[in-house]
C-alpha cells in the first residue's frame, strides 16, 4: 500500500480504523506514561525504542532468512518488501505546501500581535491580554508535559467528534459568539465614551 503521510495522519486521526487510531493513541499514551512516571526523557525513551525496534528487525530478517533458503547469499530482507512502497521523505512540492501553511500562520498571528502591541485596537489588546494571562495559569498548574497531553488528546478526539457532530457544533458555537459579542457590547455600552471609541 502507498504510504502518504498526510492522508496516514489524517486517517489515523479521524479513527477511520479503529485498531490503527487506537494503537497509536495507546502507543502515544504509553509514552506520556513512561516519561512521567517511568524515569525516561523523551531523548532516552526515543533512543531505547529505536535501539529495540533495530534489534527486534535484525532478529527478525537473519531468522526469515534462514527459513526461506538457508543455503542462499541473496535472500531478500523479509521487512523490504513491506516498506518498499512507503515514502520516507517529503517531496518538494509537499514541503512548499506545509511551509506554505506554517507561514501564514504565523504571519497571521505576528500581524494580530503587532495590532495588539500598537494598541490599534483596546479589544484586539485586551482579548490577547485574557488569552495569554489564561495561558500564563494553565502552564503554572500543569507541567510541560501535561500541556502536550492535553494537545495531543484534542488532536485525537477533536476531528472525530467534529466530523460527527459537526451541524451541532456550529450551531453551538455561532449561538455562543452571539452570545459573547451581546455581553461584550452590553459591557463597553457602560463604559467611559473615548474608552468606547477606542474598544468599537
Amino acid at each position: 500500500r502507498n504510504c502518504n503521510k498526510m492522508d496516514s495522519v489524517r486517517h489515523i486521526l479521524h479513527w477511520d480504523d479503529y485498531a490503527d487510531s487506537g494503537l497509536v493513541f495507546l502507543a502515544i499514551n504509553l509514552f506520556f506514561y513512561l516519561v512521567t512516571f517511568g524515569g525516561y526523557t523523551p531523548v532516552s525513551l526515543i533512543s531505547s525504542t529505536i535501539f529495540h525496534l533495530l534489534l527486534v528487525a535484525i532478529i527478525f530478517v537473519q531468522i526469515n532468512k534462514k527459513k526461506i533458503d538457508p543455503g542462499s547469499s541473496t535472500q531478500e530482507n523479509p521487512i523490504a518488501a513491506r516498506l518498499k512502497n512507503c515514502q520516507t521523505r517529503f517531496q518538494p512540492h509537499q514541503i512548499d505546501e506545509r511551509l506554505e501553511v506554517v507561514l501564514v500562520a504565523f504571519n497571521s498571528f505576528a500581524r494580530y500581535l503587532k495590532q495588539a502591541l500598537l494598541c490599534v485596537n483596546l479589544r484586539i489588546s485586551l482579548t490577547l491580554a485574557l488569552v495569554m494571562l489564561f495561558a500564563a495559569l494553565v502552564g503554572s498548574i500543569i507541567s510541560t508535559t501535561g500541556v502536550f497531553y492535553l494537545l495531543f488528546l484534542i488532536a485525537f478526539i477533536w476531528p472525530r467528534v467534529y466530523r460527527e457532530k459537526k451541524q451541532e457544533i456550529d450551531r453551538a458555537w455561532l449561538k455562543t459568539k452571539e452570545r459573547s459579542t451581546t455581553f461584550s457590547m452590553a459591557a463597553i455600552s457602560k463604559l467611559p465614551a473615548n474608552l468606547q471609541k477606542k474598544l468599537e
